[in-house]
């Protein structure tokens, strides 16, 4: 049984309602209430995941039952995102050099990524 996976909006959906969830239920009272979703979701995450139950039917099952992961496009946005962030919350020593640098960092972590897959 392999792990399905999700793009960012479900799978960070999933994350939310099992981390506030979590704190009061079960994990298979959680997952009553996931395969319910459908009719119960009102607000937020759950709608979320209600809009993705409907449209993967199979997808959402399969990830209930087996679990789940953030598909590989979406983590490789968000090791990029990640990157950047960093890039910009330190301060410049010399900016053309630092943009260029930060280039030749994406550039290589890019290439690592093209090869692992």
């Amino acid at each position: 049984m392999e792990k399905v996976e999700l793009p960012l909006d479900v799978y960070n959906a999933f994350e939310n309602l099992k981390r506030t969830w979590g704190r009061l239920l079960k994990k298979e009272e959680m997952d009553v209430i996931f395969l319910n979703i459908t009719h119960i979701a009102q607000v937020g995450d759950a709608v979320v995941l209600k809009k993705y139950a409907l449209e993967n039917a199979t997808k959402y099952i399969q990830a209930v039952a087996n679990g789940y992961e953030l598909n590989s496009t979406d983590k490789l946005i968000c090791q990029v995102d990640m990157m950047l962030n960093i890039w910009l919350e330190e301060p410049y020593e010399d900016e053309e050099k630092d943009r260029y640098n930060f280039a030749k960092d994406i550039t290589e972590f890019i290439k690592s990524q093209l090869v692992t897959q």
